[in-house]
This record gives C-alpha cells, structure tokens and sequence, in this order.
C-alpha cells in the first residue's frame, strides 16, 4: 500500500513532559529518515480534534500523530471519526508519541518500539474504539470509559513520579471526598464505586484492568467495584494493582444513570445527565493505527 500523502505531528506547547521539544525531535528524526512532518501546535482545549478533523477531511490517507498524554490522543481520535462519518472515502491512521502526565494507550499497545520503525514498516492495523452515547453526546475512546474512583485516581497516579508510598498517599487522598454512585442495570439499581469499560489491560502504571488486550477483539472488558464501604473500595483499589479483577467481556453494555454524573472518557471529562440512557459499545476495528 502506498505510504502516506501527509504526515502530521499535533502537539500541545503548555503540555508537561516536553510535548513542544518531542514533536520537534520526531520531525528532525523523521526528516534523516526521508519522512517529512508537518507539526501542528493546538492553541485550546479541543483544538486537537479539530485539527485532526480538517486533516482527515483534506487527504486521503494522511498519518495523525498525537505527541500528547490520553486526554490529546483522545481528542485526535474523536476528531477523525468525526471526519470518517462525514466522508467514508476517507483512510486516515492514528498514532501517538507518549507526552504529557502519561499515555495508558502508547505503554500498553506499543511498548517501547519506535514510531519511525513503525511508520517505515507502513503496517498499520485496525483498533476498536469503545463509543459513549446518550441523548445529547457521542464520544469515543481509545482506552477506557469510566465512573468513579478507578478512573479518578488513575488520572491523579498519572500525575506523579511514582513509589508505593506515594500510590498510598494518592488513593488514600482520592478517597477523601469520595462519594458512591448509582445506576439502574438489566432492570436493577446497582451501588457502585467504580465502573470502567476498558480496552487496554492496565492504566496509570499500576493499575490492573484484565490479563489480555482487548484492542481488537470487538469487546471491551468491564471492571466493577460495588460500593461496600470506603475501607472495602480502598482494598479492592489496592488489589487492582496486584492483579486483575476476574471482570466479563461484551460488545454492549446499556445502563441509566440516576443522577448527573462525569464520566471519563481516556482521561477527558463528560457529563451524563440525570436518568440519561447510557449506551457503550465496542466498535470493531473502527480505525487504523501504527502499534
């Protein structure tokens, strides 16, 4: 297949870990190598998606690498199925150079193999992407879409250096302020403290979500917590980061959320509404990418 007609590097310069100096890095790289990067700066939150969106609208099969954290990523992949709705011609392929507080996605999908090897061995592979829908919001993943504390305290675990002692401070100050939430599932109200629908095996370094990727199966695996007390979640929290929760796998899981509540999508913060229907469901190989 032939290689790409544009290869762009979207970046955000207030970024933490040096986004601004890796973009640049990979376009000098990439250029000794014979590939020529185009580095787009966003200015705003959301800027990313609308960048990818205009880029997957222009060329045919361009190549749009997020140098970001999940949330940039997040943001980049949004916006080109939003652009592969609108014209099915259309063959973009994602990427990500890890930047930011952490990228889940980059560390459990590709490891430590250079992104210049994958670009030049020209194999991208379709990923499924994990769809929210409500009433009013349609949101992808790539990563995880999750309710209460796991999400939250991954995000906050992302944002240090990590030790054991630390992860204990972080939890233990997560829990805090803490509050249970419910939902109404297969006809029943369900008490919960986390609900995470992943595609990946693991977040925030050390945080175990299943013993397999999920990345292309056309099924996400849900991991549920119930809500039995502060000190009980701190325990499961804990055990999360010895091994995975036996959890199941679907292709849909449908509930209605009770009251408002946020939801994390790979990190990017939505709001369900009170009573909203909640649809999630794997969409199977949804778009291509360099892994």
């Amino acid at each position: 297949m032939a290689q790409f007609d544009r290869i762009i590097a979207i970046y955000n310069p207030n970024s933490t870990n040096n986004a601004a100096e890796k973009a640049e890095q990979f376009k000098t790289a990439a250029k000794k190598a014979g590939f020529t990067v185009h580095l787009e700066r966003t200015a705003h939150a959301g800027h990313a998606e609308e960048i990818a969106f205009a880029v997957a609208k222009q060329y045919t099969r361009p190549l749009i690498i997020s140098v970001s954290g999940d949330g940039g990523y997040n943001e980049v992949v949004n916006g080109v199925m939003r652009a592969k709705h609108t014209d099915n011609t259309k063959r973009p392929v994602v990427a990500v150079i890890g930047a930011g507080n952490a990228n889940d996605h980059k560390r459990t999908t590709r490891g430590n193999t250079p992104l210049l090897t994958l670009i030049k061995r020209n194999k991208p592979k379709p990923i499924d992407l994990v769809r929210l829908t409500t009433k009013d919001i349609e949101r992808y993943a790539h990563s995880y879409i999750g309710l209460g504390i796991t999400p939250e305290v991954g995000i906050e675990l992302n944002k240090h250096s990590l030790s054991f002692v630390k992860e204990l401070q972080i939890i233990l100050k997560t829990f805090r302020d803490f509050t249970p939430f419910e939902i109404i599932i297969d006809g029943k109200r369900k008490r919960l403290g986390s609900l995470v629908f992943a595609n990946i095996p693991g977040m925030a370094k050390v945080i175990k979500l299943s013993d397999k990727p999920t990345l292309n199966d056309g099924k996400f695996d849900i991991v549920k917590l119930s809500y039995r007390g502060k000190w009980r979640l701190i325990l499961d929290m804990l055990l999360l980061a010895i091994r995975a929760k036996r959890s199941r796998s679907a292709s849909t899981s449908i509930f209605r959320a009770t009251t408002k509540r946020p939801v994390q999508l790979d990190g990017e913060i939505e709001e369900l509404p009170a009573r909203s229907e909640v649809v999630i469901e794997s969409i199977h190989e949804a778009i291509e990418s360099l892994y």
